[in-house]
C-alpha cells in the first residue's frame, strides 16, 4: 500500500496569527510614514548660496577689476544675498572682497598682476567654496563683444550731402548733454548756422579751430528726437537745410561735469528713470579697468536722484568708453568715449563677461541629490509594498491550514471577515497615490 502522505505542519497559535495580522496592517502606515520622513528630510529641496565672477581681459598696464554676484536660490526663485569675509583666489593670489545688500561686489586685481586667457579662479567663504572654474575669455572673444556706437548721424540735406554730424559717443540719453560737431564745406558754413532741436535742446554753435565747421551742445528731452540745421541769417550764397534724427537711448542714466584730473575720472551720475543706484564700468580694448555701484543718495535741480563718481583714469593713449547702465545686470547704458573733449568719438558697449558661474553647478548638484531620494523613496515604497503582499499570503495560507483546506492545493486570496485585508489594500494605495504626487511635483 502507498505510503499515506505527510501530515501537514502544525498549524500557527490564535496568538501568533493575530500578531501576523497586526503587522501586515502596519506595514503600508508604516511605509507611508517613513516615506513622508525621507521626503521632508532627505528628499526636499535645500536652499544654495553661490557667486558669480565677471570680468574681462586683464593684460597691458592696470588697473584691472572683477565684478562679484551673490545670490540665494531656493524653490525655482533665485534672489541677491549680502555675503561678508570673502575669498577670491586667483592668479595665485587670495583677494578679500563682500557682496553688498544688492548681491554686488566689486573686487579691484592688484596692479601688475597679469592673467592668462584662462585663469583659475575660486571664490570661498570660510570652508564653503561659493564658486569655482576656469575662466576662458580671450581678448579676441571681448573686442568681438564690442557694439560700435558710431558718432556720425546721418544728415539727409537739401540740395546735397555736404555735411557731417558727429554726436560724442554716438548716442545721447534722455537728459544728457552731449558735444556735437556740424562740417561741411567752408562755404556753406561762412557764418553760424541757426539749430533747432525737436525733442532736444540745441545750444548755440561755436566755430571749430581750423574753420570749416561748428561746435554746439545737444540735450535731448525726449525718446525720439531730431535737429534741423540751415543758414543763420547772415549767411549768403547757396541755400540750404540739414535734418538729422538723434539717437537716443531711453531709461540710461545721465553723466554730467565728466572730468579727468590727476589721473582719476570724476563724474555726477544722474537717474532721469528715478532709480536709486546706477553702475559705471570704464572698458577699453584690453580690459575691464574699473566698476562700481554708484548710489544716487541726493537730488539733483531737476529733482533725480544723483551721486557723485570716480575712478582711476585708464591708461593714456588708447581708446577707452565709461559706461554706466541702469543696473549692475545691465539695462539701458550709455557710453562716453574717455578722456573727455576733443572731437566727438565713436561709442561702444560690451557686456561683463560671465567668467565663473557658481549657482549652475550647485543647482545640478542639488537636482543630483533629489534624484537620487527620489529613487530611495520610491524603493522604500515598493519594499513596503512587497512585505505586505508577502505577509497576506502568508497570512491567507495559515488561515486555511486551520480551517482544514488541503495544503498543497492553490488557495486563492480572498478578504479575511474582519475586512482588514481591504483596509490595508486601500492604504496601501493612499501611499503609492501621494508618493506619486510628490514625486511629480519634483518635491521628492
Amino acid at each position: 500500500m502507498p505510503d499515506p502522505p505527510p501530515a501537514p505542519p502544525p498549524p500557527l497559535s490564535p496568538p501568533a496569527r493575530r500578531r501576523a495580522a497586526r503587522l501586515a496592517l502596519a506595514v503600508p502606515s508604516l511605509t507611508l510614514l517613513a516615506a513622508t520622513a525621507a521626503l521632508l528630510v532627505g528628499a526636499s529641496p535645500r536652499g544654495l548660496v553661490a557667486a558669480r565672477v565677471y570680468g574681462g581681459p586683464s593684460r597691458g598696464p592696470g588697473p584691472h577689476a572683477l565684478r562679484l554676484a551673490c545670490a540665494r536660490y531656493a524653490v525655482g526663485v533665485e534672489d541677491p544675498v549680502a555675503l561678508e569675509g570673502l575669498a577670491v583666489a586667483i592668479g595665485g593670489q587670495t583677494l578679500p572682497a563682500a557682496c553688498d545688500g544688492a548681491g554686488h561686489g566689486d573686487l579691484a586685481l592688484p596692479a601688475g598682476l597679469a592673467l592668462p586667457e584662462r585663469p583659475a579662479i575660486e571664490v570661498r567663504r570660510g570652508d564653503r567654496t561659493l564658486a569655482r572654474g576656469v575662466a576662458d575669455v580671450s581678448t579676441q572673444a571681448w573686442q568681438r563683444a564690442f557694439t560700435a556706437r558710431p558718432a556720425r548721424v546721418p544728415v539727409a540735406a537739401s540740395p546735397g550731402p555736404p555735411f557731417e554730424l558727429l554726436v560724442d559717443g554716438g548716442a545721447l540719453a534722455v537728459g544728457q548733454r552731449s558735444r556735437a560737431w556740424l562740417r561741411g564745406r567752408a562755404a556753406d558754413l561762412s557764418a553760424p548756422p541757426r539749430a533747432l532741436g525737436f525733442g532736444a535742446e540745441a545750444g548755440a554753435p561755436a566755430p571749430l579751430g581750423g574753420g570749416g565747421g561748428w561746435a554746439f551742445d545737444l540735450r535731448a528731452t525726449f525718446v525720439q528726437a531730431s535737429v534741423s540745421l540751415a543758414p543763420g541769417p547772415g549767411e549768403g550764397g547757396e541755400r540750404w537745410q540739414a535734418e538729422a534724427s538723434l539717437p537716443v537711448i531711453a531709461g540710461a542714466p545721465v553723466v554730467e561735469a565728466l572730468a579727468s584730473e590727476g589721473g582719476r575720472l570724476r563724474a555726477i551720475v544722474r537717474s532721469p528713470s528715478g532709480r536709486g543706484d546706477a553702475y559705471a564700468r570704464v572698458v577699453d580694448r584690453e580690459g575691464r579697468r574699473d566698476g562700481a555701484l554708484v548710489p544716487l543718495s541726493r537730488r539733483s535741480p531737476e529733482g533725480w536722484p544723483e551721486g557723485e563718481w570716480s575712478a582711476p583714469a585708464p591708461p593714456p593713449g588708447a581708446p577707452a568708453w565709461l559706461i554706466v547702465s541702469a543696473s549692475v545686470d545691465g539695462g539701458p547704458a550709455l557710453a562716453l568715449p574717455l578722456p573727455p573733449g576733443g572731437e566727438p568719438r565713436d561709442g561702444a558697449f560690451v557686456p561683463d563677461a560671465l567668467w565663473v558661474d557658481g549657482l549652475a553647478p550647485a543647482r545640478a548638484a542639488e537636482a543630483a541629490r533629489l534624484g537620487r531620494a527620489r529613487w530611495a523613496v520610491a524603493a522604500l515604497v515598493a519594499s513596503g509594498a512587497l512585505l505586505e503582499a508577502w505577509l497576506l499570503v502568508w497570512l491567507q495560507r495559515a488561515r486555511a491550514l486551520v480551517t482544514g483546506e488541503p495544503a498543497g492545493e492553490r488557495i486563492p486570496l480572498r478578504p479575511l471577515r474582519s475586512g482588514w485585508l481591504a483596509l490595508a489594500l486601500g492604504v496601501v494605495w493612499l501611499a503609492f497615490v501621494i508618493i506619486g504626487i510628490l514625486l511629480g511635483a519634483g518635491l521628492g
